[in-house]
């Protein structure tokens, strides 16, 4: 069984964020058909985190997953085109470590901010 918790006040929401300042903005986007890893401030010892996610800035039409280890499952946590800003809440299961990883198959500027936790009762 799990519990919600909010995310607590000295951590800040916006955890991840590849945009880069104005004079070379596109040289933080990740690579097309990469997996990054996203530490959650707080989120070891976590079972899950609730993010809002974006994305911004494709270069493509893509997508994004994400998964706490292990071999990437089939599936998306947000679809997006060129030209078209988007964003998705999701559940993400964490590994123990409290991060997770995402998969990008384009281009495409990435930010997420934390809203909370599950975490074991």
């Amino acid at each position: 069984m799990n519990a919600f918790v909010l995310r607590p006040e000295n951590i800040q929401p916006r955890i991840f964020d590849t945009r880069g300042p104005v004079d070379n903005f596109d040289a933080y986007k990740p690579k097309a058909n990469s997996t990054f890893s996203v530490p959650v401030p707080g989120g070891a010892g976590k079972t899950c985190a609730i993010i809002n996610i974006g994305a911004v800035h494709a270069e493509g039409p893509g997508f994004l997953t994400f998964w706490p280890s292990g071999d990437r499952p089939n599936s998306s946590e947000i679809n997006f085109q060129v030209g078209q800003a988007i964003a998705n809440e999701v559940t993400v299961p964490l590994a123990p470590d409290g991060s997770f990883k995402v998969f990008t198959n384009v281009r495409t500027h990435v930010f997420m901010d934390l809203k909370g936790y599950y975490q074991p009762l």
